[in-house]
């Protein structure tokens, strides 16, 4: 019996996926007033990636004071771009 060695060279993909927020907080925001607030991810890796992304909303007042429970349901108008090509799944308390 023989034995032969080789050298198994085993490459893969980049996996990279990057977030990126886009968001000035307004000093003086007036009741009504739209503020665009854009998050995107993106891969950027050599291979496909499935991202999976969950946002909280949460409310701080100037002091950095969690107020969200004074804020009423429905204050912020949440906006998804391409929604056909996500999946949005609610977390159910």
């Amino acid at each position: 019996m023989s034995s032969n060695s080789f050298e198994n060279i085993f490459n893969t993909g980049t996996y990279r996926v990057v977030t990126t927020e886009v968001f000035e907080s307004p000093t003086n925001w007036a009741t009504g007033e739209e503020i665009q607030k854009t998050i995107t991810t993106t891969n950027e890796g050599t291979i496909p990636a499935a991202v999976r992304v969950s946002y909280t909303e949460q409310w701080l007042d100037e002091n950095d004071n969690d107020i969200t429970s004074q804020i009423t349901n429905g204050t912020a108008i949440i906006k998804l771009d391409n929604t056909s090509d996500w999946v949005q799944q609610v977390k159910m308390d």
